[in-house]
């Protein structure tokens, strides 16, 4: 019998949002010298929002017009109050994205086509 494993994480600055993006499309160089990680298995992966560039690149798209909403606000603000979009999205401890990991075991993925 399959099990299936669901696995939910918030992200919360824009740096670890960099970091897990170069992770799960295996770009980074460490893994040249871990022969456990198959980086050619990267393809097998389903993006639920495709991401066919950086994840910090496809955040700043998603945000953009709460970005330039936000930038707008501080136009108004005390010099010593401002903060950029950057600085705020890691100061407010808040979530950036979440990542959901859906998987089982091989028998289960055996039944199953690609489609």
């Amino acid at each position: 019998m399959s099990c299936a494993i669901f696995r939910c994480k918030g992200i919360n600055t824009l740096s670890d949002l960099s970091q897990i993006g170069l992770h799960n499309q295996r770009a980074k160089e460490s893994y040249k010298s871990n022969t456990d990680i198959r980086k050619e298995d990267t393809i097998n992966n389903i993006e639920l929002v495709k991401c066919d560039k950086k994840y910090i690149k496809k955040f700043y798209d998603i945000t953009k017009d709460y970005r330039e909403e936000y930038n707008k606000r501080q136009e108004n603000m005390r010099t010593d109050r401002k903060k950029s979009f950057y600085q705020m999205v890691n100061d407010s401890k808040s979530v950036v994205a979440d990542e959901m990991i859906f998987t089982s075991d091989k028998e289960f993925f055996d039944k199953l086509n690609k489609e």
